[in-house]
């Protein structure tokens, strides 16, 4: 098996914040379904895992605020995923649109010390 690189898994973790950011409320309920409930959520118990994030910030590669929200997103999903949520709920529900302004915080956080 090959190791992942840090750039590697960088991107995929930025990827996975994406998957749930508040721009998913404006696809179709199909890619929403998509990107939620597959994409992110693989990629968020993967790459948002502490171990990762630990990898990322001994490498220098996520600052302290970074891991803090990150694991703030994980724990929310945890939770949520308990539940069965509509599409419609997805949308406008608030711990939903919490979730999506965390991951909001996390890419615009990233995007300021790339």
């Amino acid at each position: 098996m090959n190791k992942i690189t840090n750039k590697q898994l960088f991107d995929l973790y930025v990827d996975t914040a994406n998957r749930c950011s508040s721009d998913v409320k404006l696809l179709t309920d199909e890619e929403i379904e998509y990107n939620i409930f597959e994409e992110f959520d693989v990629g968020v118990m993967s790459f948002f895992h502490d171990d990762n994030l630990n990898k990322m910030i001994d490498e220098g590669v996520i600052k302290k605020e970074a891991f803090q929200i990150s694991k703030e997103i994980r724990n929310r999903w945890i939770e949520l995923d308990k539940n069965n949520w509509t599409i419609n709920e997805i949308k406008s529900h608030p711990v939903w649109n919490s979730l999506f302004f965390s991951c909001d915080r996390l890419i615009a956080l990233l995007n300021r010390h790339e």
